[in-house]
């Protein structure tokens, strides 16, 4: 039969309304197939602005939606008891007190490799943080200053106020009493040790078993990203271990005002002890949790969580409302635009969770892309939190595929961070491969709900297969640290790496390792500093030695004579003949002052290609002294966060009930 009668033959059967479903929907897909990509190339034909406006409002579009069903309480929600007192017997008991202290001490035996070798120095990032630390080290105990600025990196730059530079943290203390290399290590050691516990304490909130909370902490605390970025530096140990603390103590706030005064404490030690993407994103994540918080709290208590969420924003601006306004100034000063090349597939994704390279690979790496897209959890990891889906979506789920999503890139108008840099802050973020420290979280606890089934629900198979799994990714994971963490530490001190001898004035040099450098008293010209760009073969003023024109820190013109009566990092005095002017080798900024007055107050905070002339006063003297700009601003922070704290501990104390009257 021809096609013509036999489809009118379909039509005359006139199929009952249950069977048109399926044709329908075949037809649907039929002309999806023929016209799609006709449709496709008229929308190409589009001129980009519109289609990028287009874009633009879907994306809107799909945000609102999130925040709808962010705002929604759907039937099957659930939100963990803020309450620890649960009561348990035997052995999970007894498995609740001794599991954190074992996980503690597997995480600190990372020490072990980080440590072995403390006399070298720094693999890759590592050399910025040491030469940070150790110019911090010099300011506070050689120069008893506070260290706002350090004359040693690129002719001059904030260092107190420096994003990546955490001065009020964890490292200050232990480089202070155990020396650079030793100190920076363990602090970063503690940074793992405090996440792992952070983790295992938000999935205890959420599921209440102490073996399925240590998958939990291991899988975000030391999974195998983590560990490859604590090969290359400080950088993600510093700012990732505070995000599961902000997102357990705002699921929290709203009971006791302690957790409010918690979530103010994690907020501020986010911005204390280094900032880096995933502080950014563990704020942003923090901010939708407390917003899911408010929603799902009964309304007649909507009001103490409001006062206890006034207590965490006083606790952060009284701890870092310095932090805030001179880092935010620095970093206002150098805005960063920044266009990423990370385009991955979802099936890289998947190689990023099961490859495991070894400390040989570590050490010849060079691929900005190789270091971003490590990931390893193990295909153990990977198939629990498929199982994890039996039990239905939950938002740990979401939480790890729109991380990853998020991960994947952002060159494609597939790619939800392309549509993201559009907006204001993110648009400086470009390793947006970073988002996969939160989705790392997720991933946790999504393996975390099912050995909790196993564990709660399930008979003694079942409950001693999640207690060994656990044992096998901490085995793992642990056994991996020890392998690679050795590679930290492997650029053997020899003395070509070293400017020269050591100088008890500053000297400063072309190129060369930041650390080594300061080590000797040398400074490094075209030294490592993401603010001022990451091309250092600019063109700059400063000089070095070596340079044909170089004639020290500090020369005049005439060669009049010139006397350093003090020298400090932030305060140099010089005596000369009066109205002389003196050129310095330093970077002028909007810092400096001279002889008490702002020099450069409409320029950036340090002016990498700018001359530094200041004439001596008429007695012949030159004062020159570096005040952080913002600082005012800074105390009337802090202030207003002493003043907040104290309003909400008045405001939310509790009252006692007033008594009856009695007959």
């Amino acid at each position: 039969m021809a096609i013509g009668p036999s489809l009118l033959a379909l039509w005359r059967k006139r199929p009952g309304q249950g069977s048109r479903g399926p044709l329908a929907a075949l037809a649907f897909v039929a002309f999806a197939i023929v016209l799609g990509p006709l449709f496709f190339d008229l929308f190409m034909v589009i001129p980009w602005p519109a289609r990028k406006r287009m874009g633009q409002a879907i994306f809107l579009a799909l945000l609102g939606i999130g925040f709808r069903r962010l705002l929604t309480v759907a039937p099957g929600d659930a939100w963990p008891a803020p309450r620890d007192e649960v009561p348990t017997t035997g052995r999970s008991d007894r498995a609740r007190v001794w599991i954190p202290w074992a996980l503690q001490l597997a995480v600190a035996s990372l020490a072990l490799p980080l440590l072995s070798r403390p006399g070298n120095l720094g693999f890759g990032d590592w050399d910025f943080f040491l030469e940070k630390f150790e110019s911090i080290r010099r300011v506070i105990l050689d120069a008893h200053q506070f260290p706002w600025w350090t004359p040693w990196c690129r002719g001059g730059f904030p260092l107190a106020s420096d994003p990546q530079c955490g001065v009020i943290s964890i490292t200050t203390p232990l480089v202070l009493l155990l020396g650079t290399t030793t100190g920076l290590h363990l602090a970063t050691v503690i940074d793992l040790m405090i996440a792992v516990e952070g983790a295992r304490r938000l999935a205890w909130l959420w599921f209440r078993e102490p073996w399925a909370a240590a998958a939990a902490a291991l899988i975000y605390g030391i999974n195998g990203g983590v560990l490859v970025y604590t090969v290359a530096g400080h950088f993600i140990p510093m700012s990732y271990c505070a995000f599961p603390w902000l997102i357990y103590s705002a699921f929290r706030v709203g009971d006791r005002l302690r957790d409010g005064l918690w979530l103010g404490f994690w907020a501020a030690f986010t911005v204390l002890n280094g900032i880096q993407y995933p502080s950014l994103y563990g704020l942003l994540i923090a901010g939708l949790v407390w917003i899911r918080a408010l929603r799902v709290q009964p309304k007649p208590l909507r009001g103490r969580l409001l006062g206890h969420t006034v207590a965490a924003i006083g606790v952060g601006l009284a701890l870092a409302g310095w932090r805030l306004t001179t880092t935010a100034l620095v970093m206002a000063d150098f805005p960063r635009k920044w266009h990423t090349a990370f385009d991955a597939s979802v099936g890289e994704v998947l190689d990023w969770l099961l490859y495991r390279p070894d400390s040989t690979i570590l050490k010849a790496a060079t691929s900005t892309y190789f270091w971003e897209s490590a990931c390893y959890v193990g295909p153990l990891v990977i198939l629990l939190a498929l199982i994890s889906l039996v039990h239905g979506w939950r938002w740990w789920h979401t939480m790890t595929v729109l991380c990853l999503w998020l991960a994947i890139g952002s060159v494609r108008w597939t790619h939800p961070s392309y549509w993201l840099a559009q907006g204001p802050v993110f648009s400086t973020m470009h390793v947006v491969t970073r988002w996969r420290i939160p989705a790392m979280l997720g991933l946790g606890l999504s393996v975390t709900s099912i050995l909790a089934h196993w564990r709660t629900r399930g008979d003694a198979l079942h409950r001693a297969l999640a207690a060994g799994l656990v044992l096998v990714i901490a085995a793992d994971l642990i056994s991996y640290g020890h392998q690679i963490l050795t590679v930290a530490s492997c650029v053997e001190p020899t003395e070509d790496l070293f400017p020269g001898p050591p100088t008890s004035t500053l000297v400063n040099v072309e190129n060369g390792l930041g650390y080594a450098a300061v080590l000797r008293g040398y400074g490094v010209v075209r030294g490592y500093q993401p603010l001022l760009g990451y091309d250092r073969n600019k063109p700059t003023a400063r000089l070095w030695r070596g340079h044909p024109h170089y004639r020290g820190e500090a020369w005049t013109d005439d060669d009049a004579s010139l006397t350093t009566e003090f020298w400090s990092p932030n305060r140099i005095v010089f005596r000369t003949r009066p109205g002389q002017w003196i050129h310095l080798n330093q970077n002028p900024g909007s810092w400096w002052r001279i002889n008490g007055k702002a020099a450069f107050p409409n320029e950036k905070c340090a002016e990498w290609t700018k001359p530094f002339a200041a004439q001596a006063d008429s007695q012949g003297r030159l004062e020159l002294e570096i005040v952080p700009k913002g600082l005012s601003l800074a105390w009337g922070l802090h202030a207003t966060g002493i003043v907040l704290v104290l309003g909400a501990v008045i405001t939310c104390r509790p009252r006692p009930e007033p008594a009856g009257l009695s007959v």
